[in-house]
């Protein structure tokens, strides 16, 4: 009788192993697919190199001696640069606008993140959520 419970209780463990090793797969599948829907944006991602890349550039081209601006040309913004000079760039399709300048403000009224915006200089921010830059000369 004991050789019978020790195989009926190996079976019970084995059943109960394999759904939770069958919970487990599933529980892990879902997160991969849910943090791959969520995390894993190649194109933003490039996007946001991108933006950031081209601000370092033309930071660079100016020598580190002016602020730089590169929006996303799609969202809403107004500014009141001085001394800007003004170029058009592209990344992933969409058109960005580049400044470089002395100094003035810049004010995101779309959407933020390294996607759609970046900046490099002497500055500081204000406003709802950082959305307005204040930049002073760099000296």
């Amino acid at each position: 009788m004991t050789d019978q419970n020790t195989v009926a209780t190996n079976k019970s463990s084995i059943k109960k192993a394999m759904i939770k090793n069958l919970s487990l797969a599933i529980t892990g599948a879902t997160l991969l697919v849910t943090s791959s829907a969520i995390f894993s944006r190649p194109a933003l991602a490039d996007r946001s190199t991108c933006v950031q890349n081209i601000a370092r550039g033309a930071y660079q081209q100016a020598g580190g001696r002016r602020n730089v601006m590169v929006f996303n040309l799609n969202q809403s913004y107004s500014h009141g640069l001085v001394g800007d000079d003004f170029r058009r760039a592209t990344c992933d399709g969409i058109p960005f606008g580049v400044w470089t300048f002395s100094s003035g403000t810049f004010t995101n009224r779309g959407d933020g993140g390294y996607i759609n915006w970046t900046f490099i200089g002497n500055f500081r921010r204000t406003g709802h959520q950082g959305g307005t830059v204040v930049f002073s000369p760099i000296r």
